[in-house]
């Protein structure tokens, strides 16, 4: 009848988006079959087995329609036998019927089994695989989960972590912002400068080793105008050293605005290409800086004509279609340069280490970072979800304890040491401290533990080694073997914009599908490869202007510690004596107490003997309060990135480099106050307070020495309260 024909199609038609992803042709032909198949066993004699062969000879797989067709037949079978079965009469029926189920299926299950045993493998195997995968879906990685829970430590850390950086505070604050930190603090500064608002400095133009800034929201009256005693003697000096009054200290009026020419020690631009000008540079016997046809001038005239060549650029990213060949061209020279197999270049500096770390470190990999680094190798960190492991700033011995953890924890867990991706990330020259990485004993270390390395090079290229390679050469590193992976910025010491990664072909092909700042934004402009281009002809062509900032930092860390240990001995005197005026004025303040006393406390003889020693109770914490601690220079010898701060904390120590930056402007000079305020907030370490200095190659020894000059009177100046 038709609702056995229904039932019969309903049935292949189950069976059929079972087996129909094999092979389309004989499913849909196998569904058309089994009606057919159904009404010629009625009208006929035949055996099933004959029929099905007989119509599966003419199909394509003849075995695969058959075991479309014999399923269909089966289970028609089964389920029309139990559909025409009468329901039972009584509940011992029912439940005779219901145990004769079991058996009823194990005899169909036999007969498909002698009659088709390739359907039988078929579904079996299917069946497994279902349960299988349902099963271990439910418990993957919970063994895993729980024996790398977080230490106590750990969780320490991060709870503090999230206390300290990330949590907003229950109230606001009830002092104003300009108002001192700790209004208790007896900080030799003067509350009123103190509580002054920092101006901001917005730079307009940089004019060799010169720069125009303009002071924002000073009110400070005649200080707008700038000018003390030492920046007139700097003015003067600047005329005579430029020839004119063309590079001295010019204040102007442009649009309603003060702009203030002052030397620059606050960009890195070490070797002078950014604004590279021959009426800058300065040509005594002593600092002579001379530009061949490679310097300046090639640099703008090779960045001229690429710029009428090729235009901006195509403003689409390196795999789509804009590849040009200037940037196949930098690719080319740079790793010439770095003797490396191969070059990607990406159109930002700081997206380069940041895209480099998220290409090759991912989800379950682990990454052990110093907590030195700054904000772009930090971004990379983040962007990967790696699991991240810091050791101590440059402390090699933090590091060897870190990775013997983690060997530790692949023996509990017994897990092999290549079973995830690992990288120890530095920077050659940190960029926040100035100090070096001892990459000697950070190889030693890496190979031991079989670990890869990630090298920023961005303030070490062109800086350190014995031709400016950077931090690898300075100490006699192989790259490619030493350290797979290194990337380096171009808007250092190249002067240029944009950055590159340097490794073998592996590396660099790698980056092209999976590097986020190179597959994703647009490329950078040709003429800024050109611009690179040409500044690496300068870097192999003139050694003298490496020489020279490698004479200019020599001289610069000599002058700088001999200057501040006589500024520290002129503060320590004038503490030792603001402190002993405090003790004299506190002294006799107890003598006149102790006076009144003893009329009223005869009876208390004892308690007026303990109450009779007022300078020691009162001396003690002011004289702590007067204290200011020597500034020292933490940097290292060798780095062009200088940097200076108090030897310990002191109250408002952040508020007095400020001033102390402040006052460097007055003078001439720009530097820059560094710390918690001028830095991320994500970063692992906080940064103490300190003052920045870059040398670079088109400063002179007059330079070098005025600046020194004006930072030890200015933290004379300010710490005195003057």
């Amino acid at each position: 009848n038709a609702s056995q024909h229904n039932t019969n199609d309903h049935c292949c038609i189950i069976l059929g988006l079972g087996i129909g992803p094999l092979n389309y042709l004989n499913l849909l032909t196998g569904l058309a079959s089994c009606p057919q198949l159904e009404r010629n066993l009625h009208a006929s004699n035949d055996q099933p087995s004959s029929i099905i062969n007989h119509q599966s000879s003419t199909m394509l797989f003849p075995a695969m329609h058959q075991l479309g067709v014999r399923s269909g037949a089966s289970l028609y079978e089964f389920l029309h036998s139990a559909s025409t079965r009468p329901l039972p009469a009584s509940p011992a029926a029912a439940w005779e019927w219901v145990v004769s189920i079991p058996m009823q299926y194990k005899d169909w299950w036999w007969n498909l089994v002698s009659n088709d045993p390739l359907h039988v493998i078929v579904e079996t195997t299917l069946l497994l695989s279902i349960v299988y995968m349902v099963v271990s879906r439910n418990t993957e990685g919970y063994k895993q989960h729980e024996t790398e829970r977080l230490s106590s430590k750990e969780q320490s850390d991060l709870l503090h972590e999230w206390k300290s950086k990330l949590r907003a505070p229950l109230v606001p604050s009830l002092q104003p912002a300009n108002s001192t930190e700790d209004a208790s603090a007896g900080s030799t500064a003067t509350a009123s400068s103190l509580g002054e608002a920092i101006p901001s400095i917005v730079v307009h133009k940089q004019k060799g080793r010169f720069m125009e800034i303009e002071i924002v929201d000073d009110g400070s009256g005649d200080e707008d105008g700038g000018g003390t005693n030492d920046a007139d003697d700097g003015r003067n000096e600047n005329r005579k050293k430029s020839g004119g009054s063309k590079h001295a200290k010019q204040e102007h009026q442009s649009d309603e605005r003060t702009l203030h020419t002052v030397l620059n020690f606050a960009s890195f631009d070490f070797w002078g290409m950014q604004s590279h000008d021959e009426d800058n540079i300065n040509v005594d016997a002593d600092d002579a800086i001379t530009t061949a046809e490679g310097g300046s001038s090639a640099i703008k005239e090779s960045s001229r004509e690429a710029l009428n060549k090729y235009g901006c650029g195509s403003c689409g990213p390196r795999g789509f279609y804009g590849t040009i060949d200037k940037h196949l061209e930098l690719e080319d020279e740079i790793s010439k340069f770095t003797q490396t197999e191969g070059a990607i270049m990406y159109s930002d500096g700081a997206s380069t280490c940041s895209s480099t770390v998220a290409a090759f470190a991912k989800r379950g990999d682990l990454l052990i970072v110093d907590e030195g680094v700054y904000e772009p190798i930090l971004t990379g960190v983040i962007l990967s979800r790696a699991t991240v492991k810091w050791f101590k700033h440059n402390d090699m011995e933090d590091l060897e304890r870190v990775l013997t953890d983690v060997q530790e924890t692949d023996r509990k867990l017994k897990r092999s040491s290549n079973a995830q991706r690992r990288f120890i990330v530095v920077e050659g020259l940190y960029k926040n401290l100035g100090t070096i990485c001892p990459l000697e004993q950070l190889v030693r270390l890496k190979h031991k533990f079989h670990y890869r390395l990630i090298l920023d090079e961005s303030f070490s290229f062109g800086t350190l080694g014995k031709t400016g390679k950077g931090a690898l050469e300075l100490h006699g590193q192989r790259p490619m073997y030493d350290a797979e992976i290194m990337t380096i910025a171009l808007e250092n010491s190249i002067g240029s914009i944009g950055g590159v990664t340097v490794g073998n072909e592996e590396v660099v092909d790698h980056q092209r599908l999976s590097g986020a700042g190179y597959c994703f934004s647009a490329s950078a402009p040709p003429f800024t490869a050109s611009a690179a281009i040409s500044t690496l002809h300068t870097m192999k062509n003139e050694p003298k202007i490496y020489q020279t900032l490698q004479s200019n930092i020599e001289y610069m860390f000599e002058q700088l510690k001999a200057k501040l240990h006589e500024t520290n001995a002129k503060l320590s005197a004038a503490m030792a004596a603001t402190a002993t005026a405090r003790v004299e004025s506190l002294q006799a303040a107890g003598k006149q107490g102790s006076k009144k006393d003893k009329t009223k406390t005869k009876q208390n003889s004892s308690a007026s003997s303990n109450n009779s020693q007022p300078v020691e109770t009162i001396s003690a914490p002011t004289l702590s309060m007067g204290v200011i601690a020597p500034m020292v220079v933490t940097s290292d010898e060798r780095s062009p990135i200088v940097v200076a701060q108090f030897e310990h904390e002191i109250p408002n120590e952040t508020k007095i480099l400020n001033l102390v930056v402040r006052q460097c402007v007055k003078r001439g000079v720009a530097v820059v106050a560094t710390g918690k305020q001028a830095s991320s907030t994500a970063l692992n370490t906080e940064l103490a307070p300190a003052v920045r200095m870059t040398v670079t190659a088109l400063h002179t020894k007059q330079d070098i020495d005025k600046v020194i000059t004006a930072l030890c009177d200015s933290l004379l100046q300010v710490c005195q309260g003057n």
